[in-house]
Parts: C-alpha cells; structure tokens; sequence
C-alpha cells in the first residue's frame, strides 16, 4: 500500500479580493459615522480620502513593503493631502492644462537651442501655490495665536487637515496591517476606537457601528479559517475546499448571537455602572472639552438633545429673567443666499457691504390677548391639510422662502416657519382664528420643510397702506384690557414728537424709543398687582425681549394700530461646513408684529440686541397692483365658454391619464418622477416653449420657469422647480428615489398640470 500526499487546496484569486471587501466595509464606517454626526466640515471628503488610502495601503500591503517604508510614505502622503484638502494648494486642472503647451515649448527650446529660456514654465501654477500657501501659512499662524492667548477660534483649517490625516492613517493602518501580516485586531482595532468614540461621543450613528462590529468579525473569521488551511496545508492533512465555507457559515451564525447578546447585556446589568463612569470621568474633563469647543469654534457643533420644556398654545406670562445656555436647539437651511464665509472676509472685509442675506426670524407662535400679565390666545380652529399642499392662496405680491428644519431637541408639536407658512412637506395641521388668521401649525416629525410667502412690499407702499382695518383685525388686535393712562400718553408723545403721521412711521417710532431701554435678563419679576407694562416702562426701565415686544404690541394698539405679540427664535449663526443656521436656546426671541391692510404681516425689532428689519425705501417700477385685488392668474379672466373646455378636457385628461389606483399597479417612485418631467415637456409644447437643441433638463426647466413667472406673475414656477430638482436627482443620482419624492413629483404636476392647460388655451393679449 502506497501513500498519497494529498494534493494542495485550489487557490482562488477571489479569496483575496473577499477580504479586500470585508475590510473596505469595515474602513468606510468611520467615513460613514463622520457623514451622520456632521461635526467636522471634511465629512463630505472623507470617503475620497478613505478609499485613497485603503488603495495605498492594500498596495503597499500586498508588496511586503517593510513596514518603516511604508508608514514613511504613508504619512508623506496623509501631510500632502490633508494640506490640499484644508488649503487647496495646488493649482487646478484647467490652469495645469492651460500651462502646458508653452511648458512644452520651453522644454523643446532648452533642447534645441542648448540655453535656459528666459521665461518660467508653469508661472501662473507656480504663483497659485505661492499665495494659497501663504495664506494657509497666515490662517494657521493667526489659528494658534487665538488659541495660544486663550480666545476661540471660527477657522476651520487646522480641524479640516487633522480630521483628514486621522481618517487617511487610520485607513491606512487598517488596509496595510490586514494584507501586510493578516492581524485582524491589530489592523482594525484603531478604527473601531474611532468610530466607537465619535459615537459616544454624539450619542448616534450605531449603524456605523454595527457595520464595522459585522465586518471586523467577519474578517477575524475569514482570517482565521486562512490560517488553518494553511497550518493544515504545511502538515500535509488532507480538507475539503469547502470547509472554509462551512467554518464561514457557523462562524457568521456564532459571531450573531454573540453580536446581539453583547448589544443587550451591557443594558440589562451594567446600567448604574456605565453612568456612575460617565458621571464622574466626563465631569472632569470639562475644562478640556470646553478649551476643545473655544479653539474649533468654526465646526459643526454636536448637539446634545436635552428636554427644552416648551408648552403648545398655553398663556405666556411675563416673569423674570433667566439665563439660557448655548444649546443647539435646531438646524435651519433656507433658500437665501448664505452669508460670506470667514476665508472670503479675510480675503476681502468689503464683501460683507456688498454680499446682502436675508435675516430670518423662526415664528413658532403668536398671542392676541393682552391680559396685563402676558399673553393668552382666542378661540382657535384647527385643520389638517395634506403634505405639499397650501392651506391658503396668496393674492398679494410675495416672494416664497423654503426652509428645512431639523430639530435636535424638544420644542413642542408645533413647527417652525418664516412670516406666513403656506405649505409643509408633511402632512400638517393648521391653528388658525377664523379663515386666514394662522396661529401655529404643527407636524409631527423633527425633520420638515416649510415654503413661506412673504409681501413683496416698500416703505412708500406701506405709508400709504392707510385703509380701514377688516372686522377680524379690529376684533382681535386692538382690544386692550384697562391698563394705565400713562402707557397711552406716552405712546401719543412719541409720535408727536417724531411728527409720524402714518401707520409705518407711527410703529417705526414706537419701536425707536423702546431701542433705548437696556436689555437685562436678570429682571425680576413685576409686582402682581402692577400692569407689566406699566412697570416696564416707568419702574424697570430695563428688560429682555418678551417686554420690548409686548410693550410695542400694546402702545401700538392704544394708538388704534393692529399689532401682536410673536415668539421664536431669531436667526442664530451660520455654519458654513453644514451651510445652515444653527439655532441655539439662548437664541429664543419675542418680536412685535404689525398689520397693513392689503400686505400683511410685517416684523419690527423694539429689542435693543437686535438689528432692525429694512425694506426697500421705493420701487424703481411700479406695480400694478392694487391692495385688496388679486394679482394672480384667476379664472374669471378667462372667458366663460373657454373655462369648460378646458374643464372638460382636463376632465378626460385625467381619466385618460391618471386611473384611479386601484385600477392601475403603482409606479416606481423615480418612473413618477420621470413621468412627471416627461408631461411638464408635453404640455408646455402647447405654449410654444419646446427644448432647444443642445438644452440640458435643468436649462430647459430653468428657462420654462422663467417664461411662466413673466406670463402669469402667479408663482407657479415653483412647480417647475420642485420637479427639475426631484428630476435630476432621479436621472443622474446614484440614490434612487424615495416615496416621498414620487410623489412631491406627481403632487407638483397635478398642480402644474391644469395650470400649464387654461394657460395655453387662454387668447394671447
């Protein structure tokens, strides 16, 4: 009897290419992390930087480089790109492009002619990283000396280059450790310290967490199942190929139920024990998380969620002061244009005169019963209407403004909205007194948009807004409780005094004298049987916000002028990294708002801490707009016998077009988006206005939207724009459409639709 050595194993080249992906999932959970928590303004970067080195280091890894040489280059490579990405140092593309037929040229002259050209190739790149080096040079200086001296910081370089070299080195490690050596632990234990970390830190991104857990055990698995075929391998023992999957199999089974054990446990025994660590370590490393906090002032800032008790539509009493901590209470992204950055002011300071932005204030809630000890509210109606849909038409010249919230603590059920909310991407309930007298709305997410209008108005056109107040307005907001005689006198001596004869000046008066009064917060709290007005004005002579505002709301009114009390938030600070506002609770405001027959309502600033709202002073063109008429597209317009044709064929466009849905399967959410780009084209057909050749979707929408807004002046290009951003998305985005999406698409297009159809039957003038 003859013995066999048992043949080797079969070797695949996929064995290799498995544990590349393995460790590659495991390395993106810290990008991933870094994309959730928003702390850092690399974040959006950091998956380039994280697959570059993985490359390097699975390189560098797989060719046995000793490890000196490559963790050598490594950090060469790390200091180099943290530099670019913080500084863009290098010249670009383009510019290197441009460059290099005359570097050519100077490179063939010197071969040629045998003598050093006079001209410098490359002198336009060359002098781009002379003056961005300089300036990263002067940004860091300036960095350290702000530090160094104790004061904060809004620059961002130094954290943008170090989150980016940590993830490049981390990374790194991980890919070389795992090819050179094959040490699981050893290669991703670094990275799992980071991603842990960042999510204690934020009390978030789990997922991250569980995807590096499943990953790490995964390739412990596989790496193990390796040795063994190899051990096996050198003592001649025979094994089947697919022991490795069997070993696979149990192992991923094993390392589950651990997995899911290990999430439990902690949460059922060591409880008291977790907090009395974090209780007693974290509270002494406060000073060194603040000191962190002062030096990046310029980040994102991680907010800890805390319960900010704030009641629905309860009364507002006017009590004293009380300091309010810097906790981000929301997030705020707008449609205006974003204020200059610190780079570009360092830059040139001029560009903050000539860079004009908006100033928004976030109304939660406004009051229209004084009580002489705050404020109450009337009788309210409440509606709820469906996502997307306005709750009002607005007649009035407007302009619309989107915002986007996303709450990070607790204020409530109801939302946030610039001016007058007509419409949220949620479904939504509206709190109104009467038909059009809007309260509150409130959703029931912390993530929502809402579009706002707001009067398109000037100081001249407000002057002349002289016209008798509506009954609502009169029945609402001109009571007063019997209050002192002084507050009225004194009221009709301010105007007097400034000679303001209408209702604009009268208010910008009112809120002028009360600009004089100095903020404090530590007020104490008026006498119970005193007007708190009245102590306000003639004992205090001191207050915060919630007097201002409530002082200009009842002084107005004692001079018949219609005005509210309203409470929110002022616009907080803007965060470039993120490009939204961030809201902290210190930024809580109250506010008094005016009404003018024909316009609307219209903010004004009695607080001293606060910049006053400006408005145009005149129109270089006038308007043809008369207060009390409708300046949109109305039916009555359109001759009777051409309004039911074009009922009845919108009527049997819709049957045609849109079956009732439980005849017809649901379409895919990117197919309704797509269908609703497809008919937008079809029917503006109608209108003349078909694609040029050589148009892009987004020129095309672009230039339909324009050609609506100067036909109707009714705002309908807002539909067009919503099914252009919801289109490009879905045509040459890697993410595939959301519900939601298709159907903001079909709900645009069955507002557009109709619209797009009487527009094109109607007779041109």
């Amino acid at each position: 009897m003859t013995y066999q050595t048992p043949a080797p194993p079969v070797r695949s080249r996929s064995n290799g290419l498995i544990l590349a992906a393995i460790t590659l999932a495991a390395c993106l959970s810290l990008p991933w992390i870094l994309q959730i928590l928003r702390w850092a303004p690399v974040e959006a970067r950091s998956f380039g930087v994280t697959l570059g080195a993985f490359a390097v280091g699975l390189v560098l890894g797989h060719a046995r480089v000793p490890r000196v040489i490559a963790w050598f280059l490594a950090v060469a490579l790390g200091v180099e790109l943290a530099v670019q990405i913080s500084g863009q140092i290098l010249p670009p593309f383009t510019l290197l492009a441009q460059e290099t037929p005359a570097a050519a040229r100077w490179v063939w002259q010197l071969l040629t002619e045998r003598q050093l050209p006079a001209s410098i190739p490359f002198s336009a790149s060359w002098q781009h990283v002379a003056s961005r080096a300089t300036d990263w040079y002067a940004r860091l200086y300036y960095w350290f000396a702000d530090v160094t001296a104790g004061r904060g910081s809004e620059d961002t370089t130094i954290l943008v280059a170090g989150v980016a070299l940590a993830t490049w080195l981390l990374v790194f490690h991980a890919a070389f450790e795992m090819f050179h050596s094959r040490r699981t632990m050893v290669a991703l234990a670094p990275l799992g310290l980071a991603v842990v970390m960042n999510t204690s830190f934020a009390h978030m991104g789990m997922n991250a967490v569980y995807l590096f857990v499943g990953a790490a055990l995964l390739a412990l698995l596989w790496n193990s199942a390796a040795r063994m075929e190899m051990l096996w391998e050198r003592a001649n023992v025979d094994f089947s190929p697919e022991l490795r999957d069997d070993v696979l199999t149990v192992g991923v089974a094993l390392s589950a139920v651990i997995f899911v054990i290990a999430l439990i446990f902690p949460y059922v025994t060591f409880d008291r024990a977790v907090w009395f660590f974090w209780d007693n370590v974290s509270s002494r490393l406060e000073p060194f998380y603040h000191s962190l906090d002062e030096a990046f002032a310029g980040r994102n800032p991680i907010p800890t969620p805390t319960p900010v008790p704030v009641a629905a539509l309860a009364p507002h009493e006017l009590l004293g002061g009380q300091a309010l901590s810097s906790q981000a209470v929301m997030l705020v992204d707008t449609s205006d244009p974003s204020p200059p950055t610190p780079e570009e002011l360092m830059i040139d300071p001029a560009i903050a005169a000539t860079r004009s932005y908006p100033r928004r204030y976030w109304r939660q809630r406004n009051y229209d019963i004084y009580t002489g000890s705050g404020w109450d509210l009337s009788e309210r109606n409440v509606t709820s209407i469906q996502a997307d849909r306005a709750w009002r038409e607005v007649l009035q010249p407007h302009e619309l403004v989107t915002q986007t919230y996303q709450l990070l603590a607790p204020q409530g059920a109801l939302a946030f909205g610039v001016a007058e909310p007509i419409s949220a991407s949620v479904r939504y309930e509206i709190i109104t007194r009467g038909d059009d007298d809007l309260v509150a709305f409130a959703v029931a997410t912390d993530t929502y948009t809402v579009v706002s209008w707001l009067p398109d108005v000037t100081v001249a056109e407000l002057r002349q807004a002289q016209a008798p107040y509506p009954e609502w307005v009169t029945d609402r907001y001109l009571p007063l409780p019997e209050i002192p005689e002084r507050i009225g006198d004194l009221a009709s001596q301010i105007v007097d005094e400034a000679e303001a004869t209408t209702r604009y000046d009268q208010a910008r008066a009112i809120e002028a004298y009360l600009r004089q009064y100095a903020y404090d917060l530590t007020l104490p709290p008026p006498p119970l049987d005193q007007d708190v007005v009245d102590y306000f004005l003639f004992d205090a002579q001191r207050g915060f916000c919630d007097y201002s505002a409530t002082t200009m709301t009842v002084m107005l009114r004692t001079l018949g002028i219609a005005a509210r009390y309203a409470s929110g938030y002022h616009t907080g600070t803007f965060d470039h990294a993120i490009g939204a506002w961030v809201v902290q609770e210190n930024d809580a405001h109250a506010w008094t708002e005016v009404y003018f027959p024909g316009y609307g309502w219209f903010t004004f600033e009695p607080t001293p801490t606060q910049p006053v709202f400006e408005l145009p002073a005149s129109r270089s063109g006038e308007i043809d707009y008369v207060p009390g008429q409708a300046t949109s597209e109305d039916d009555s317009t359109v001759p009777t016998i051409l309004f039911w044709a074009g009922g009845l064929v919108a009527l049997v466009l819709f049957m045609v077009i849109w079956p009732p849905r439980w005849f017809v399967k649901r379409r895919p959410a990117s197919d309704r988006v797509m269908r609703a780009y497809a008919r937008v084209v079809r029917r503006a057909r109608w209108l003349g206005l078909q694609p040029e050749p050589g148009q892009t979707p987004r020129e095309y929408l672009a230039t339909l939207a324009a050609a609506i807004d100067h036909r109707t002046q009714a705002g309908w290009s807002q539909d067009v724009q919503e099914i252009s951003r919801l289109y490009q998305r879905a045509r040459y985005s890697h993410h595939a459409s959301t519900e939601e999406e298709g159907d903001r698409a079909t709900a645009a297009w069955k507002r557009l639709g109709p619209r797009l159809l009487r527009l094109a039957l109607k007779p041109t003038e």
